[in-house]
């Protein structure tokens, strides 16, 4: 099974969350290890990584952190971490634009108009719809 799709987004990475045991805890620990954004408007959530490297280190981190043992070696138990990280990229992940289809299929679903006093002025807003495959 797929955990995690992978997406471009500008100059940054969107990961798209599939696995609902995962979802809060890869979402704590992005948030507190990397300040990384997360939306939960798509899938079971998106994650903004800097760059495919940091969502690497990101998966070091979830493979190293809770089973670190003082007594084996640091380098050995990275090394592991390291090794689990990237399978988990190359069988648990599958690339797909979705964030770029995103971006392409916004329709404006209601237009309204807001008046203010202040300024005595009318402004037009568009909410926006996401039509996603």
């Amino acid at each position: 099974m797929k955990q995690y799709i992978i997406s471009n987004y500008g100059s940054s990475v969107a990961i798209g969350m599939l696995d609902p045991t995962q979802v809060e805890i890869d979402t704590n620990l992005s948030h507190n290890l990397f300040n990384t954004h997360v939306n939960n408007n798509f899938y079971l959530g998106t994650l903004v990584f800097s760059s495919i490297n940091q969502f690497y280190k990101f998966l070091i981190y979830k493979n190293l952190l809770p089973n670190y043992k003082a007594e084996k070696g640091y380098r050995v138990q990275l090394k592991e971490a390291s090794n689990k990280a990237r399978s988990v990229i190359n069988n648990k992940t599958s690339r797909n634009s979705f964030m770029l289809d995103i971006s392409k299929n916004q329709t404006p679903s209601h237009v309204y108009t807001v008046y203010s006093p202040e300024k005595k002025m009318f402004y037009r807003h568009a909410a926006l719809k996401y039509n996603c495959k």
